[in-house]
This record gives structure tokens, sequence and C-alpha cells, in this order.
């Protein structure tokens, strides 16, 4: 175990520091929260504090009591009777209450299991570099996926459709058929009504394929897009503004300002008022409907999406050079905000082109297109296309082209570049030190467990009576 003053600086700002800092305000506590070098000291001492002060912080504010017993009796942890026993709202019989008991241990041991993990990861860190371990383990991975890889394409399509900083793929095999890739799916699809009236012709076994392809055209051009965000209007995901009627998500939510506000109509607005996360009193709104607008495709395409991109290039297929990470951030935010299709956000990158299976997984106006953005030598990363199929529009765009890596990175090399943001070693001893320490965190709470533990659980029936 590494010493306290040999654990790494975490910063402490942003939203886990304004949280101490109301806490420390409310509860005067009158710490200095900026002398605490890490995330840890600053936990364990203000939680020491609070309990410390809770005698002047909340004995015999019966509004703060019962409003801490209410929520354990609403969530199962107290009993009726033990909530109406509490008659004279002081501290000691709130401490007295198991539950409560428990929670502020709970406190101090995540405290304590964050410490380790901290020290822990410092000596991972040390195991790694040491001895060429780190470039060992990347051997052995790559060596694994080589001949899982190579004696089966569809654990390698599974592999990259669970690719992630902790799912990394650092064997790709040259199948000799063409490029895989990840391509994002905006669809703009069609209403229930316009499938249906599809449905009935593909069952008029006369029907000519002619007449079926200008029926689809025809819904085509009827086709609208609308703001899919009703629900966090509803979660009241950002600001409503009763003058203007209209609200505006938090950046938080929706970091495209083109995307900030809602494209639609709000009625039959109604206040209430709630506490936030800082237990600060904000306004919240109720509607009594939410209509999205109705967009013409063509208008939305050209205004919404190329706008939104900052893509002056109205034509449906074309390449945006030197795609930014920024513009795929704004693509996504579009994929949020307008999307039909449920799986356009299923993985980090999209869906996967396979130049194996997509013929025969996705509908075939869809795999060309993915195929041809993939594979195109005009096109890859950045190349855009729009493409119909039975389901509406699609707006794919290319985000990676994987190209093949059948030899492993010499060792010079890897270590060179180990501390470079954003190479395979980088993002590999990130992963490895990561799941090394989740590894070790694992195997000592489950011995701690199996050792000490000898638990009891408390069955409140009345607290359950009106589901049976």
């Amino acid at each position: 175990m590494e010493k306290d003053d040999e654990i790494s600086k975490i910063d402490v700002e942003g939203d886990f520091y304004k949280t101490f800092e109301k806490i420390n305000e409310d509860a005067s506590l009158n710490l200095d929260l900026s002398t605490y070098p890490n995330k840890y000291e600053l936990s364990l001492n203000v939680y020491k504090e609070y309990v410390k002060n809770f005698d002047n912080s909340i004995k015999g504010n019966k509004v703060e009591i019962n409003k801490i017993v209410r929520d354990l009796k609403s969530v199962g942890f107290i009993s009726s009777s033990e909530a109406s026993s509490l008659e004279n709202y002081d501290k000691d019989e709130l401490l007295n209450l198991t539950y409560f008991a428990d929670a502020l241990e709970i406190q101090y041991e995540n405290k304590l299991i964050e410490k380790y993990e901290l020290a822990l990861q410092n000596e991972q860190e040390k195991l790694l570099a040491g001895e060429g371990a780190l470039y060992n383990a990347y051997v052995n991975l790559f060596k694994t996926q080589q001949n899982k890889f190579d004696g089966s394409y569809t654990d390698y399509e599974t592999a990259l459709s669970n690719a992630s900083d902790s799912n990394l793929v650092l064997y790709n095999p040259d199948t000799g058929a063409g490029k895989y890739g990840y391509v994002l799916n905006l669809l703009i699809g069609f209403s229930d009504e316009q499938s249906a009236i599809l449905t009935a012709l593909d069952e008029k076994v006369t029907l000519k394929k002619e007449d079926r392809d200008n029926a689809r055209k025809a819904l085509l051009n009827g086709l609208v897009a609308k703001d899919q965000r009703s629900s966090w209007i509803e979660s009241n995901y950002g600001v409503y503004d009763e003058t203007a009627n209209s609200f505006t998500f938090k950046d938080s939510y929706c970091g495209t300002s083109l995307l900030n506000t809602f494209y639609g109509s709000l009625y039959g607005a109604k206040k209430y008022v709630y506490h936030d996360s800082y237990d600060e009193e904000v306004d919240g709104y109720s509607f009594e409907s939410i209509k999205a607008r109705e967009i013409p495709f063509n208008e939305f395409y050209e205004t919404i999406v190329l706008g939104a991109m900052g893509v002056s290039n109205t034509d449906r297929s074309g390449v945006i050079q030197d795609l930014s990470d920024e513009q795929i951030d704004t693509f996504k935010d579009l994929i949020y905000a307008f999307s039909t299709d449920p799986g356009s956000l299923s993985s980090a990158n999209g869906y996967v082109y396979s130049p194996k299976t997509s013929a025969t997984t996705y509908v075939k106006e869809f795999s060309a297109a993915a195929k041809e953005l993939v594979n195109d030598v005009n096109k890859g990363k950045g190349a855009y296309t729009v493409v119909a199929t039975d389901y509406g529009y699609h707006i794919l765009l290319c985000v990676e082209v994987i190209e093949p890596t059948t030899a492993m990175i010499e060792r010079t090399t890897f270590e060179t570049d180990m501390l470079v943001e954003g190479t395979i070693p980088y993002l590999f001893r990130e992963y490895q030190k990561a799941r090394l320490v989740v590894d070790n965190v694992d195997k000592i709470t489950s011995k701690f467990f199996n050792d000490n533990l000898e638990s009891s659980v408390t069955y409140y029936e009345d607290t359950y009576e009106d589901l049976f």
C-alpha cells in the first residue's frame, strides 16, 4: 500500500467540488477545501466534520428529520412503525435507525475503498512499467485475438461491435473481401401510417415493381423530421421560457447551439418547485401536451443537418474534409435529437460495416451505401450520404475505416508511444491498468465477504403490504 503522500493527486473541480462547497456552507463546517490534495482526502474530511457537527446542523429541525424519515420509509428501509416512533425528532433517535447508522458506515467504507484503489493504481503503474510487463501483456492479447479472429470472422465482428476503451481490438485481420468500418446512422423514418401503406402494397401479388417504387417515392416526398426529445422536456433537462414558450436544453445534454432549443410547441405549462441534486429550489414545468414541429426532409437536411455540421455543400453524397471530433459529436447530437432508429447509438462508433456479412444483415440500400462510404478510395472517414430504404431516409456518416492490423508493434516503438495519448500503446496501458485494479479490488472484496460476512435481512411487511 502506498503512503498517503504518494497517492496520485486528483483535481477536485466541477460538480464534485461544487457539491462539497455547498455541504461545507450549509453545515457551517468552515473547512478550507482548497487545502486537500485529492478527492479522497476532501471527501473523508468533509464527511468527518459533517458527522461531528450533526448536532448543530439538524438537531431539533423537524422539517429536515421528517424529510429523512419520509425518504427512508418510502424506499422500504424502515418500517411504518419505526418511522412513527420518532416522536421527539432528535438526532439520537435518527442515528439509532439501523439504516441510517449503516449508511454512515458505508460512506466511510466507500472512502476507504476509493483510497485503496488510488494506491493500487499507483502500484500497478509501477508493475506495468517494469521488466516489459506491459509489452508482454500486449503481445499475449494480440496473439490471442489473432488466433481467435483468423478462425472466426463472426468473433471479430462481435469484438468490433463491443469495442471501446475497455474492450480493445488489437488485431484486425485482412479478410481479402474489403475493409471494415463504422458508420453513424441518422434515420428519419416513415410514420406508422406510411409503413402500413407499404406493407399493404407488398401484399398485392400483382403489383409491379415500378408501381411499388413510385409509391415509395411519393411517401418519401412527404417524409418529415420531428424532434424526438419530448421526454427530455418532461424530465426538465433544461430551462423553459414562459414568455417565448420555448424549452432550451442544458449543455450537458446538447452541446450544439443549433439544437439547443426544442423544435416544437408546448401547451398547458404548469409551474412547480423541486429540489435539485444540490438541494436548491428550482422551477420545474409540466405540460398538458408537447408537439414536435413537422419539418420537411429537404429543409431538415439542408438547414438543420448541414447547418449544424458547418457544411455548405448540399450534395447528398459528399465528403467532409478533415472531419473533426466536434463534427462527429454534432452528428451524434443530431441523432439523439431526430433519429427514429433506436439502435443509432448502440455502440460508441455506430454500426459496423462488414464486407462479409452486411449484405445480408442490413437492407440492401443501406448495405450498399455503407460499403461505398467505407471502401470507395475517394471516400472513407468523413464521407456522408443519404439513402432511401423501406424504413425512410438514412443519413450515413463514416467515422472510421479499419485498416488491417496483422503485425505487432515492436517493443521499442511500443514503449516510446505508451505515454503518447491516442496511440495504441497508450490506450492499451490505460486499459491494462484499469483492468488490473478492478480485478484486484474484486478479489479483495470477495475475500472480505467470504471471511467476514454475517448478514441478515429484515423484512417489513407493512412497507410492501400494498403489493399483496
